[in-house]
């Protein structure tokens, strides 16, 4: 693929294997839309060198193994992530927290586990956080009321407890 290539756009094809970790010599890449495909294997970390990447929609495949730091390097312009309806599993990385431009991170329908890492609250999340159908465990952190512009919040269907955070 060219290098100057800004845009890949490839939702509901009929794609299938494994996106290749040369993926990362796509300098300026700023959106990658691959979603409902057949899409497998883990999500290779040298998407974590796409630092004009600004969204990052992989949801509705296939992939499995964890989502780490190496995932999120240098993507310091990413401001919409959408992982969900895939088989990824492990905890939500708390480096997370430094994409300062992030304003929607779907999580949703996969077999993330642990608590909600407090740190979300510290994100720019203005439109979605969706966290829904995981295993995740544990109490909902009052860090989330510090979320005030967020429009939507689902964390249904996992095994939360405790009580609702109040208002700040």
């Amino acid at each position: 693929m060219h290098k100057n290539l800004e845009v890949i756009d490839s939702t509901n094809s009929l794609l299938y294997g494994e996106i290749p970790s040369s993926i990362s010599k796509l300098s300026n890449l700023r959106f990658l839309r691959i979603s409902n495909n057949k899409l497998n294997g883990s999500i290779p970390s040298s998407i974590g060198q796409l630092s004009n990447l600004e969204e990052l929609d992989i949801s509705e495949n296939l992939f499995t193994g964890i989502v780490s730091e190496l995932h999120f390097v240098k993507l310091s312009k990413l401001n919409s992530i959408d992982l969900s309806k895939n088989l990824l599993s492990g905890r939500i990385p708390s480096c997370l927290s430094n994409l300062e431009e992030l304003s929607s991170l779907n999580l949703a329908d996969n077999s993330l586990e642990g608590e909600i890492p407090s740190s979300l609250g510290d994100l720019p999340l203005r439109l979605i956080l969706d966290l829904s159908e995981n295993k995740l465990v544990g109490g909902i952190p009052k860090e989330l009321t510090k979320l005030v512009d967020l429009q939507y919040l689902n964390l249904s269907r996992n095994s939360l407890n405790g009580s609702i955070p109040k208002n700040r």
